[in-house]
């Protein structure tokens, strides 16, 4: 087999099962790599064949899914939503929010869709 087909049978059911679980958590992408037995360069490649981003693109991307949720399903304050998505720094927070949403969570709160 080439070495590509090999990068894109690789089961990352470990690591993605762990993230799935714990994204909200503080997760470095070395020790997914180590969970599923890959060097970090293997690892990236076979993740971003399997799942058409980076392993931290995906972090990201869960945690504003749930950040969504939280700010439009409750009342919690932002600060509060920022730790419940794994990220001990608010000001952080805002920043990757609005480079992914496209607005600050407050802003979207504010005009969320009903």
């Amino acid at each position: 087999a080439t070495e590509k087909n090999k990068s894109e049978r690789v089961s990352l059911s470990k690591s993605i099962r762990f993230v799935n679980e714990n994204y909200a958590t503080q997760i470095k992408i070395p020790f997914l790599a180590q969970m599923e037995n890959m060097c970090m360069t293997a690892y990236n490649k076979a993740f971003k064949n399997q799942f058409g981003k980076s392993p931290i693109n995906y972090i990201i991307s869960m945690r504003m899914q749930l950040a969504i949720e939280l700010l439009e399903t409750s009342n919690i304050s932002i600060k509060e939503i920022s730790f419940m998505c794994g990220y001990d720094n608010f000001n952080y927070f805002t920043r990757i929010f609005k480079q992914y949403i496209g607005k600050t969570p407050s802003e979207y709160r504010k005009n969320k869709p009903e």
